[in-house]
């Protein structure tokens, strides 16, 4: 049997009678989840299919309200059923799909990327996915696409929009309080949030403060549709005539609203800022498309054919095994899977969505005995959730068989301690990490490439053979000056409190200024990858900005620091701490290869060609340190003897804690070049 061919029963959900089945809204929802799997699979070409997450936004918030004023109208409102229905909608294909990942998991991931999954299992089972990855989007973040469960950020947001919604609106409907009003001013103080919080654009993102605003879009236009609630604030005489054009025009409108959501996957991409204000052309144009429902010829002709319709009723499965296939998909393979895999996991997707709406979702959503459902969905959460924090808890189960055979890249991954053990002070008015109390005579400047490094000098400090000694990082900061980055504003602090501190202070002899020059340099000046929001950082001259992507920003960056150099070396000694070797051969994480192809240790050799183009700048800054008569520490000529640099010590143990940063244990232990440079004086 054909399910094109005519819309299946089978297949409608079971409505009350006083609410009007829109299939078109459905032909919406196909549209929005056909645009994220769309963007996850193939990103170069669905550059702004992610907002499509924001139009489910907007239809979640409609219908949900919808359903909560025809209650509170009917005096039917009842807290209690609201989230029992909530639950058999929400909770059956994520628990299929939260325990299919965690069994991957188990066999295929190393013992940090099941802890890691251990945790985010929890965080969903808990709907509070977007508050996790928020708190994870610190420097040593991993990458979304080795995230499975980072599309569950959405669903966070809108359960936490169901918190505080159902008392909301009983709370104003009870106090007769004019909801529009009320409810329009909290979507206007959360957009405002969205445009002008001055919070990273990670956290503008995740945070339910700065996306409330597009669900409650939906809200506003329940209330707009139900009589007694528009008639509160709207003027009767002006309602009947945006009624009256909204007939006249609903073919238009329809096809505006079409162009607003589709404008959003041309228009918008990963390297803009959003949500802000690119935001409301997905949402507005989503808003438009339920407003005029079957009146417009989008709406009676597109969405409502069996095909958008048929996967719209799927679309709540689909979003949820698209992105753990891809995701578990690249983590087997080490990279982004081929196109031909990509699409095989797109067809597993709605094969997998199939089958979970028709045997898992439909005959746990309706029928009989739904109080003994609800609370049969409610005890299995939690203990998939309980499941997922003990496995967090017991740091991935690293005696798995597959977790011990790669147990020193788990170690690895996690391998990192800073200034963990340095004091923090507060010298000459500004926080510093020190090894001493006494006055310093060496100050270490620069971002992680100079943190990676502190481990060693604790070590050599109690060992009594290092002298007294500030550090000041900036994560993510060229120490350069007029380098900027909009992203890291922390960077203009950081940089003006060394040159005050440089400015003050009578003590300090020999300053070290270290930075990752193969990242800012190199890794920074190429094409963003379409899914990558990047870092673009730019030479400030004047009003004028020279980016290093595509500009000659990263030559006059280099020729600045070449000058701040020689200002330092006025009245101390400077060394220039060049960098150490760089790229994805030497991030453990890529040492495994394919999960389901290794084959012994050939990916596994203790050292590789050292990057030819590396070469090229490392004797650059070589060159500059030179005319500025100032010192360097090479570790690439320690590093790369005869240019081939260790990656693995002999015992297997990888050097690196991703694609750039040296471990502590090798520091610790083999990062001599350091002071015996910097203390031959």
């Amino acid at each position: 049997m054909n399910l094109f061919k005519k819309y299946k029963p089978a297949l409608t959900p079971k409505m009350p009678l006083d609410h009007p089945y829109r299939s078109d809204i459905d032909g919406l929802r196909a549209i929005a989840v056909m645009m994220v799997i769309g963007f996850h699979a193939f990103p170069s070409i669905f550059k702004g299919g992610f907002v499509g997450v924001d139009v489910f936004f907007i239809i979640s918030g409609y219908l949900i309200s919808s359903n909560l004023i025809k209650s509170l109208s009917s005096n039917t409102y009842s807290l209690q059923t609201f989230y029992q229905k909530r639950i058999r909608r929400i909770f059956p294909a994520l628990l299929c799909m939260l325990i299919a990942c965690y069994v991957a998991g188990y066999f295929l991931f190393t013992g940090s990327e099941f802890k890691q999954l251990g945790k985010h299992i929890a965080a969903g089972a808990a709907f509070f996915s977007n508050i996790a990855y928020m708190q994870e989007s610190g420097y040593f973040d991993v990458s979304g696409e080795t995230k499975p469960l980072l599309h569950l950020w959405s669903l966070g947001v809108e359960e936490q929009f169901y918190i505080f919604l159902p008392p909301l609106l009983w709370l104003l409907w009870r106090s007769k309080s004019n909801m529009i009003k009320i409810v329009g001013l909290l979507a206007v103080v959360s957009f405002f949030l969205n445009v002008f919080t001055t919070a990273d654009p990670t956290t503008k993102f995740y945070s339910p403060q700065t996306r409330v605003w597009e669900l409650l879009l939906g809200t506003l236009l329940a209330l707009c549709q139900h009589t007694e609630s528009r008639n509160q604030w709207i003027n009767i005489r002006f309602s009947q005539i945006v009624s009256n054009t909204l007939e006249k025009r609903a073919n238009l409108l329809s096809m505006v609203g079409l162009l607003a959501v589709i404008s959003g996957l041309i228009f918008i991409n990963p390297q803009k800022d959003f949500p802000g204000w690119w935001a409301l052309l997905p949402t507005v144009g989503a808003v438009i498309l339920i407003a005029i429902g079957i009146r417009g010829w989008v709406n009676r002709a597109l969405l409502t054919h069996p095909i958008l319709v048929w996967v719209g009723l799927i679309s709540y499965p689909l979003y949820l095994w698209h992105w753990p296939l891809l995701s578990i998909a690249t983590i087997i393979e080490g990279t982004r899977p081929s196109v031909f895999h990509r699409l095989i996991a797109v067809a597993f997707t709605f094969i997998l969505a199939i089958a979970t709406y028709l045997l898992i979702e439909k005959p746990l959503r309706f029928g009989r005995f739904p109080r003994l459902k609800t609370s049969f969905l409610t005890v299995a959460m939690i203990l998939v959730g309980v499941l997922g924090y003990q496995t967090y808890r017991a740091d991935g189960y690293p005696e798995r068989n597959f977790a011990a055979e790669f147990k020193n890249v788990s170690e690895a991954i996690e391998d990192w301690e800073g200034g963990r053990n340095l004091e923090d002070l507060n010298y000459l008015g500004h926080q510093v990490m020190a090894n001493s109390t006494l006055p310093p005579e060496i100050l270490m400047i620069g971002d992680s490439h100079i943190e990676q490094f502190l481990p060693r000098i604790k070590k050599l400090s109690e060992e009594g053979k290092f002298p007294p000694t500030i550090v000041m990082i900036g994560g993510g900061c060229p120490l350069i000056p007029q380098v900027r980055e909009d992203s890291l504003k922390r960077c203009d602090d950081t940089f003006n409190s060394i040159l005050d501190v440089l400015k003050k202070s009578k003590t300090i002899k020999k300053v070290v200024l270290g930075g990752c020059w193969n990242c800012y340099f190199l890794h920074e000046t190429k094409k963003i990858n379409s899914t990558d929001k990047g870092l673009n950082y730019y030479f400030n001259e004047g009003q004028v900005r020279h980016p290093f992507r595509g500009g000659a920003g990263a030559d006059m960056a280099i020729a600045e620091l070449e000058q701040f150099l020689k200002l330092l070396s006025k009245g101390h000694e400077v060394y220039l701490l060049l960098d150490n070797p760089f790229g994805e051969s030497y991030n453990p994480r890529n040492l495994i290869g394919n999960r389901l192809d290794f084959k012994g240790d050939q990916h596994l050799k203790e050292e590789i060609q050292l990057d030819p183009e590396q070469v090229e700048l490392n004797e650059r800054l070589k060159k500059i340190a030179q005319q500025a008569r100032v010192n360097v520490i090479d570790q690439q000529a320690a590093l790369c003897p005869q240019g081939q640099c260790l990656r693995l010590t002999k015992d297997k143990k990888p050097i690196y804690k991703d694609s750039h940063h040296l471990r502590p244990f090798f520091v610790k232990e083999q990062a001599s070049y350091l002071e015996q440079q910097l203390l031959i004086k």
